[in-house]
């Protein structure tokens, strides 16, 4: 036991002097609130308008007094002569819309693909709405007729099933994708360092020959690489946590929306971040002994990083977490990561969680197990 204590006392040494992983264990979770508080600009710009806002539709007619009473405050209308003149307009940013009306008919021409087009369009939409409503009051007026009970009132509540919540979930799981792929290149690059950089300079041979089990140099490489990656797990999810706490106070996105920031959740956090770099330090330490040379190990062990980024998928896929998925390492770590700060953890979850973090032990004792074997032969000197 004394020998694996003394060979990560070595290996975080090596670590700590070599800048790249050091480098990746403290700076790369820095970028964590760039990326979130980019993201939460983005977004909140998106999806709220200014009361103040205007948009500006080109219209090839005179408003009469009662349209301009109508017509909303958000909307700046400016007149031409003909369609030619509106188009050119309308190329060079002068409107956001145009209107053409044809006797009763009025043909509005905008790019719902563009924010201030799709808004202008939908104002104006609105306004004439209003009009033709005021001229059916005013008619039935006229012959004697009562507007309330020829048109029924009908209320009705608009129900986003998209939800703020949606999009915060968006944000929330790009966070944390962003924290797990800070861990998962502080095990590639320190996996590179301490073993594929020993067979380039040729000391592992010496290494190999000193009076230590092979067991207890591969456990205590493991253990140096895991102390890194939870190292960089801390500062990940104290600088997450913070970063969203921060950017709800900013952001107008964040009010409607469940973030569960507490003592139990940034626990639970924790633990599945430690558990993903149990397994991520195995597999980085397992994929490196394959390798002949630092250059190799890095290009072998970039897809691991990559493979962060499947949650993000299925999560726009709208995948919801199941028994199959929590035995997918990687995945099931970022997923339950984002499940648990946005929404309400029920029992068939917690069973998956379970699931997880057993399938993550197992997995990282067999990945353990393969490279104390290769260690035990000439093969680890010698890979292809």
């Amino acid at each position: 036991m004394n020998n694996v204590f003394i060979t990560i006392k070595k290996e975080l040494r090596t670590i700590l002097r070599d800048k790249k992983s050091l480098m990746m264990m403290l700076i790369t979770p820095i970028m964590i609130p760039l990326f979130i508080f980019i993201f939460s600009y983005v977004y909140d710009k998106l999806m709220n308008t200014s009361e103040n806002e205007k948009y500006y539709v080109g219209i090839n007619y005179n408003l009469n007094d009662i349209e301009k009473n109508l017509i909303s405050e958000n909307i700046e209308i400016k007149y031409y002569e003909n369609k030619d003149d509106m188009q050119k307009a309308y190329e060079t940013n002068k409107i956001d819309a145009y209107v053409i009306k044809t006797n009763e008919n009025y043909d509005i021409y905008a790019n719902d693909k563009t924010k201030n087009s799709s808004l202008a369009s939908n104002y104006f939409a609105n306004f004439l709405s209003n009009y033709n409503d005021y001229l059916a009051q005013n008619y039935l007026s006229e012959i004697g007729a009562d507007f309330n009970k020829v048109y029924k009132n009908i209320t009705y509540n608009y129900v986003n099933l998209s939800g703020s919540d949606d999009l915060i979930n968006t944000i929330v799981t790009m966070g944390f994708i962003f924290a797990v792929m800070a861990i998962s290149l502080t095990a590639i690059y320190t996996a590179t360092d301490i073993i594929a950089s020993e067979k380039e300079r040729g000391t592992l041979e010496t290494i190999l020959t000193f009076p230590i089990k092979n067991e207890e140099l591969i456990i205590g490489k493991y253990l140096s690489i895991v102390i890194s990656c939870l190292i960089t797990s801390i500062i990940s999810m104290v600088l997450t946590v913070v970063s969203f706490i921060i950017a709800s106070k900013m952001f107008n996105i964040y009010k409607e929306a469940t973030l569960n920031f507490n003592f139990s959740t940034i626990t639970m956090g924790l633990l599945i971040m430690f558990a993903f770099s149990i397994f991520v330090s195995g597999l980085c330490i397992f994929i490196a002994s394959k390798t002949k040379s630092y250059k190799e190990a890095q290009s072998s062990l970039t897809p691991v990083s990559l493979f962060t980024m499947i949650p993000m998928i299925l999560d726009t896929l709208g995948i919801k977490m199941n028994l199959t998925l929590s035995l997918i390492p990687i995945v099931n770590h970022a997923t339950f990561l984002k499940m648990i700060f946005c929404q309400n953890i029920g029992k068939n979850d917690i069973m998956n969680m379970l699931s997880m973090f057993i399938s993550t032990i197992i997995y990282s004792i067999i990945l353990i197990i393969l490279i104390s074997k290769d260690y035990k032969t000439e093969k680890v000197l010698f890979s292809n």
